[in-house]
């Protein structure tokens, strides 16, 4: 399963950066995400995601050093046990990432990736192990823009939406496992986020298509609202599925 992939990945890559955006980012940051699962008579809050930032020094170069994990609640993990953690180093100026790795969990079935990025050489160095021995070492194409999942929930803040324009869409690499699947999306503009439980608030609006996997409804892309000014971090979303659907939304900022 890779819903909590999805939910903590969701854009970045080709879509134009700003260089350097050190606004975006706080020193010891951390946020928890509150995700709601809805499916027949099962609606309720059943996991939790958490991410973290700290500020290092990477060969003699600012970098950020990132972490990102979910887990379902405990009284649901008879139903649907899931853990997902994610580390990865990227560099501050360009947010390329150079290290990276996941480890993940579904009731018996587990999986793990270590990347380490060789730009110079176009490849990510993938040491890969998984319970059912699928998951091989492999080098995996490194082409402009492709980022880990945790990479790119963090670029995803510095979009720089004076080179976009309302309407347009991307297309985005992302690597996982044993190889890079793309995502597009298409940035909508500001609107305002209206939810009950939330304070009406000023946002921009941005849709995800994920044709990867039997999980995601492929005719229903994902909505992700995140927050104006110099970060755009995300703090509400909607993930259609083939099962219901997700819901989930930023419950906690220690910015």
């Amino acid at each position: 399963m890779k819903i909590l992939s999805i939910i903590l990945a969701l854009a970045a890559g080709l879509i134009p950066l700003k260089k350097g955006n050190d606004k975006a980012y706080v020193d010891g940051e951390k946020q928890v995400y509150i995700v709601h699962y809805k499916w027949g008579v099962l609606d309720a809050d059943v996991a939790h995601a958490y991410t973290s930032l700290k500020t290092i020094t990477y060969n003699g170069k600012k970098a950020y050093k990132v972490n990102m994990e979910g887990h379902t609640a405990s009284i649901f993990e008879k139903l649907v046990k899931v853990r997902e953690n994610f580390n990865s180093t990227f560099m501050a100026d360009d947010y390329k990432p150079v290290l990276a790795d996941r480890s993940a969990g579904e009731f018996k079935y587990w999986a793990d990736n270590d990347y380490v990025y060789h730009w110079d050489k176009g490849y990510i160095d993938a040491k890969l192990r998984s319970s059912d021995g699928r998951l091989k070492d492999k080098h995996i194409p490194l082409e402009k823009g492709v980022m880990d999942v945790s990479t790119l929930f963090f670029a995803f803040r510095s979009i720089d939406l004076s080179k976009l324009s309302a309407g347009e869409k991307f297309t985005v690499l992302v690597a996982l496992d044993d190889d890079a699947f793309p995502i597009t999306f298409r940035y909508h503009g500001a609107e305002e986020l209206n939810v009950k439980g939330m304070d009406r608030v000023m946002t921009e609006k941005f849709t995800v298509e994920v044709k990867t996997g039997r999980i995601f409804d492929p005719e229903h892309p994902i909505t992700i609202y995140a927050t104006t000014g110099e970060a755009l971090k995300p703090i509400y979303f909607v993930i259609p599925l083939r099962l219901g659907r997700v819901v989930g939304h930023l419950e906690s900022d220690s910015r």
